[in-house]
């Protein structure tokens, strides 16, 4: 057995819509495809001698076909690395699917039919299976062959680690009775935090090498490594993405203004995000004590699209208002603030206090019928 080099990528969802970013989208789909080419560069940089592309590298089953095509020649592009792609519930084999094409020779895609593509030649074996509709409840690879003498095993599946889902359900007890040395995974758009054991089989989910929405947040990337002789698996993640989707809380308590309110959040976003902060996509949560208007919001929100790529605002905070007076009062809400007081007099930790804080002002905002929905 010979050492492999291999990169495993997942969800680029290429062609996805995109449309809650709303006149940005189009740039943004764009963007997914240079992180694409993103990979297939380091491909020509450190030929791997895999390239495992576990599901949903569209984000339907009929992408455009001018977009098919600019993939089909991205992955010529790399002929010294052999690609397994294992269609995902997105971009599963339908009548219309572009996998049933031609592609270039040095492209794999696991069908109907196939389970294995034999590298007699490198002394490796993947196997793996590919969605044929947008639902797959039973385990789509049921059964792997006997180990080979001396072979390298790989995997590359979409699918879950819940025995319940609708989305090819992979037990880790399939896995620890595989025999795989490594399996890619896909389906799960959150990276593993580190390459994950059962029994002797290593295996990772990728996650999406570029972030689609605010439930996507933080650092996207590919896994890369190898398998050295006897099997062992070194691996890692490799953050590669454009942009980061961020939930950044800011304080603005005590500013009126809209420039000083703008000022306050750019430096916290500055300093929790480093120099480079205004090229995320973010969703601010504003907090503290002041008397927000729609205008001021509306204000504010014109200022921060002058200085930070893309941003939703979401009002979280609290009016100046005397909460001491406010418990005296004989009411519902004078009850409450009376027990929140308690509460914010007993907190422990500054974690605790904030806490306590927050929950008296949604508490505050729902009595006066002011909560709103937090919509992407």
């Amino acid at each position: 057995m010979e050492s492999i080099r291999f990169l495993h990528c997942a969800d680029l969802h290429l062609g996805a819509e995109l449309s809650s970013l709303g006149n940005l989208a189009s740039s943004r789909r764009e963007e997914l495809f240079m992180t694409f080419e993103r990979i297939l560069s380091i491909c020509r940089e450190e030929k791997p001698d895999f390239l495992l592309m576990a599901g949903d590298v569209f984000d339907t089953d009929a992408p455009e076909p001018s977009l098919s095509l600019r993939v089909k020649e991205g992955l010529a592009s790399i002929p010294e690395t052999q690609v397994i792609i294992a269609p995902g519930n997105h971009d599963y084999l339908s009548a219309r699917s572009p996998y049933l094409t031609q592609w270039s020779p040095n492209v794999h895609i696991f069908s109907r039919d196939v389970y294995c593509f034999p590298f007699p030649e490198k002394g490796v074996y993947v196997y793996g299976a590919g969605f044929t509709a947008s639902y797959e409840p039973e385990p789509l690879l049921m059964r792997i062959p006997p180990e080979k003498e001396g072979a390298i095993r790989l995997g590359v599946l979409h699918g879950d680690l819940l025995a319940a889902s609708g989305y090819n359900p992979v037990s880790e007890g399939d896995l620890r009775k595989s025999g795989l040395h490594y399996v890619a995974l896909g389906h799960v758009h959150q990276p593993s935090p580190t390459v994950l054991r059962a029994g002797k089989t290593a295996y990772a989910y990728s996650g999406s090498p570029e972030g689609c929405g605010f439930d996507e947040l933080g650092a996207r990337g590919i896994y890369g490594g190898s398998i050295l002789p006897g099997g062992k698996v070194e691996a890692s993640f490799r953050p590669i993405c454009r942009r980061i989707y961020a939930a950044a809380p800011v304080d603005i308590s005590g500013f009126t203004d809209p420039a000083a309110q703008e000022e306050t959040v750019l430096s916290s976003l500055r300093k929790e995000y480093g120099e480079n902060f205004a090229q995320n996509i973010y969703k601010i949560y504003l907090r503290g004590n002041c008397s927000l208007t729609p205008e001021g919001l509306h204000a504010l929100g014109a200022r921060l699209s002058d200085s930070l790529y893309f941003c939703k605002l979401r009002d979280q905070t609290a009016p100046q208002e005397d909460w001491e007076a406010l418990s005296q009062e004989t009411s519902l809400k004078g009850m409450f603030v009376k027990e929140m007081l308690k509460r914010l007099g007993k907190a422990k930790t500054k974690e605790e206090l904030e806490r306590n804080r927050q929950a008296l002002r949604f508490g505050l905002k729902a009595l006066e019928g002011e909560v709103e929905g937090d919509e992407d």
